[in-house]
């Protein structure tokens, strides 16, 4: 099992969290990290790269959780960039991107709905979650390869 402070037993009994899709998946990431969030269109000109985002005149690297979605090139695609905050080691937490095509809502979730994830290739995705008939995946901000 992988231990994470977003699966700490000792944690209330339900907990906030923003549900979003990237690709053809869905994650849940815990709300009270989420720093803000921001509409993107292709062709609007904000400065995106394949690694970093730039928002108000600061980069910030960027996390792809999902498989990257078909887009038709003729049409205007709108996507979300969740800026959540990641804590390392000593350090301050950082603002990091993470992408979305679809921002759902915050959800609360019991901790009891909640399973933890063998240790998998993926260490950021430590848990899932059922809700409305699909399964989210679970993420732990300080668990994510930041590039």
């Amino acid at each position: 099992m992988v231990r994470s402070p977003v699966l700490d037993e000792h944690r209330a009994a339900t907990r906030p969290y923003l549900i979003f899709r990237s690709g053809k998946e869905e994650f849940a990431v815990p709300s009270q990290r989420v720093l803000e969030i921001h509409s993107i269109r292709d062709d609007d000109g904000t400065q995106l790269s394949a690694q970093h985002i730039v928002v108000r005149g600061q980069s910030i690297p960027i996390v792809s959780c999902g498989s990257s979605s078909s887009t038709d090139s003729r049409t205007q695609r709108r996507r979300y960039v969740i800026l959540i905050a990641v804590r390392s080691a000593g350090a301050l937490p950082r603002p990091v991107a993470l992408l979305a095509d679809r921002v759902s809502k915050v959800v609360p979730i019991p901790s009891n709905k909640i399973t933890a994830l063998p240790e998998n290739q993926v260490p950021w995705r430590i848990a899932r979650v059922r809700l409305n008939g699909r399964f989210k995946h679970v993420i732990d901000p300080d668990r994510l390869v930041v590039p």
